[in-house]
């Protein structure tokens, strides 16, 4: 008798918790213009979302029967701090370096300007196409205003 009710014991919390390994993480949030979504998938537009356990028949699971949520490991604030600062420092870096470059060649072609000589462009056909002295001075009194205007102190 006593191996009975043992065995009826051990039938009865194995279908207990087996009863909890059966039921589904659904995310409930509510959407852009006011509707209620589920999803299986944490919702990535929003950190208002509630979590729900859901049986299989599609009640929910009651709250002294839920099995232990895995805990989500929230994103530590100073951690993605730091990356949004380390990532708008190289932005900043790149900026400086682009107009550094930007700043050479103005310089660059300004002193070709100056130094005289016949200049050309190359138009769209592969032609050379050689500049009069008013288009060179036009072209080095816009250089000089686009060096002045960019790149003082760099």
């Amino acid at each position: 008798m006593k191996i009975h009710t043992l065995t009826a014991l051990l039938s009865i919390a194995t279908f207990g918790i087996t009863a909890n390994a059966n039921t589904t993480t659904v995310y409930k949030s509510v959407g852009k213009h006011g509707e209620v979504r589920y999803s299986q998938m944490q919702p990535k537009d929003t950190q208002n979302f509630q979590i729900l356990e859901m049986r299989s028949d599609g009640r929910t699971a009651d709250a002294g029967q839920l099995a232990q949520q895995p805990a989500t490991p929230a994103p530590a604030p100073t951690s993605e701090a730091q990356r949004i600062a380390d990532l708008e420092q190289q932005n900043k870096a790149l900026q400086n370096q682009e107009l550094a470059n930007r700043c050479q060649s103005l310089r660059t072609n300004f002193a070709n300007l100056t130094i005289g000589g016949r200049i050309f462009e190359t138009n769209a056909n592969g032609e050379k196409v050689y500049l009069n002295d008013q288009e060179i001075s036009s072209r080095r009194q816009r250089h000089q205003q686009m060096i002045d205007q960019y790149c003082q102190g760099v």
